[in-house]
């Protein structure tokens, strides 16, 4: 069962920090020369029961573009062993076994951490140490790099300085302190100083320089928050890489997300590695990255096949079969999922877009993931779709209630690979 305060989704929620998301809640001083977070980069979308941020979980890429933004850089080894010295003495949290991507192991860590700092009054005036392992400055190519963790009883690091990653890894226990010229002298006598107060975590931290997220405006409704993100996809370009790949070091994180049931997380890590058809992550990836504080369940869990979108939102009364929308009974509105069928006719495969308008002729405009290895926009007639995915409200446009659909065995062999998955 979950802790009080956690929830099922939590434990469903990947937890992977994007530039766009991260926040810096204080700096401090570190030495005559430089200052450094006063915590490591927090996570603007999550906090914990009780207050406090949740904290950011980028991977060492997204952290080199976070120091870019900040005018700042990763800490150095040395750097680690001066907070040591100086800064607030956490004990490592080492609740989890292995090394989790859940948010909800990302709350049970930083849950612990700020029980530990109440417990010692902390005033957001010193630097904390042991709050989470930290990415390192001057990874090798390609590489990542990491230290942290250190036992206070043993006189040891539980993480020691090494290269160990590639650049796109992440997971509950590693996190990003920067560091940067100091901006502000240092006191009278020489001691360190603090130079900002950590805010509370509803003012979101020192918001990133120069940077206008349009997909997480909280005067935006969700569904068209998920259009503006995937606009921006296609001005990004994203494509498959190689061609035909069904993956690229932007799909490859989406698919990891994925999940499938009575399938464990070595299920997103095979999808991440392999690839596969990826229409319905770009969709489930679009209302994740767009998620804002009020925002309900899409109605479905974070799939890669689009008839499992159809078996969740049939469940959950939010399929719309497109027999509706042809006798003009529902209407689809902007940012609504469109399912299509793929593959053999009568067959169980599926193509998912989202609807973006009219184009008359009784066609719908959409933007698709995978649709010629990228995405882009389409049009299609409303006799060539199965349905839609009504975008959840608080008041629903209809009352359908569809029966769900079996998955066929054929599924896992197209999705998993043979023996894939246990």
């Amino acid at each position: 069962m979950p802790l009080a305060g956690f929830t099922y989704k939590d434990t469903m929620t990947t937890h992977r920090t994007t530039p766009e998301h991260a926040a810096v809640a204080g700096w401090v001083g570190l030495d005559a020369d430089n200052e450094v977070t006063v915590v490591p980069v927090v996570d603007r979308r999550y906090g914990v029961e009780g207050g406090g941020s949740v904290y950011a979980r980028p991977t060492y890429a997204d952290s080199l573009i976070i120091c870019e933004r900040y005018g700042a850089q990763m800490i150095e080894p040395s750097d680690v062993e001066r907070i040591r010295e100086i800064g607030v003495p956490l004990v490592c949290y080492l609740g989890t076994p292995t090394a989790e991507t859940s948010l909800h192991h990302s709350k049970l860590h930083d849950a612990d951490m700020h029980r530990q700092l109440t417990k010692l009054d902390w005033q957001g005036d010193q630097v904390v140490m042991n709050l989470l392992k930290w990415w390192m400055h001057s990874a090798p190519a390609g590489r990542s790099r990491l230290k942290g963790w250190w036992d206070w009883n043993r006189k040891k690091y539980w993480q020691p300085d090494m290269v160990a990653h590639n650049r796109e890894h992440f997971d509950d226990g590693t996190g990003l302190m920067m560091k940067r010229p100091r901006r502000t002298a240092l006191a009278g006598d020489g001691e360190v100083v603090a130079i900002s107060e950590i805010p509370p975590p509803s003012s979101g931290g020192d918001t990133l320089p120069s940077i206008e997220v349009p997909w997480l405006d909280p005067e935006l409704l969700h569904r068209e928050r998920v259009v503006l993100w995937l606009e921006a996809q296609i001005a990004a370009g994203v494509k498959e890489i190689p061609n035909g790949s069904n993956n690229s070091p932007v799909i490859g994180p989406w698919l990891r997300k994925c999940v499938r049931d009575g399938k464990g997380p070595a299920f997103g890590r095979y999808l991440e590695k392999a690839g596969a058809n990826w229409c319905a992550a770009t969709r489930c990836e679009a209302i994740d990255a767009t998620r804002i504080d009020g925002d309900l369940d899409a109605g479905h869990l974070y799939r890669c096949s689009g008839i499992e979108l159809e078996k969740d939102t049939k469940a959950n009364g939010w399929f719309r079969p497109v027999e509706l929308a042809l006798t003009g009974e529902w209407k689809p509105e902007l940012g609504d999922g469109v399912l299509l069928p793929r593959g053999k006719p009568g067959g169980w495969q599926r193509h998912v877009a989202t609807f973006i308008g009219w184009a008359g002729d009784g066609r719908i405009q959409t933007i698709d993931g995978n649709k010629g290895n990228r995405i882009q926009t389409w049009e299609y007639g409303l006799h060539e779709l199965l349905g839609f995915f009504e975008m959840p409200s608080r008041t629903p446009r209809h009352n359908y209630r569809g029966v769900s659909p079996e998955l066929p065995d054929e599924i896992d062999d197209l999705n998993d690979g043979e023996n894939a998955i246990s």
